[in-house]
């Protein structure tokens, strides 16, 4: 699932707890969730965590070079 399908997914209240539970701004969530600005790989572990394996990190930051696993 992209994340983009995720933050839409999110019921009403829901986004700004998801924020909160990252610990990233809900602007900057948006944001990232509409690919206007990148995600660093910091965030989208923690994006990806929060997720619950919903979204990974590699779909989040796809220009991040991750390791393979």
């Amino acid at each position: 699932m992209r994340f983009l399908e995720f933050w839409n997914s999110l019921p009403k209240g829901g986004k700004a707890r998801f924020a909160k539970e990252v610990g990233i701004n809900l602007s900057r969530l948006s944001a990232i969730a509409h690919e206007r600005i990148r995600c660093g790989a910091v965030a989208a572990m923690r994006i990806a965590a929060a997720c619950r394996g919903i979204v990974s990190k590699q779909e989040i930051a796809p220009h991040v070079r991750w390791p393979k696993e």
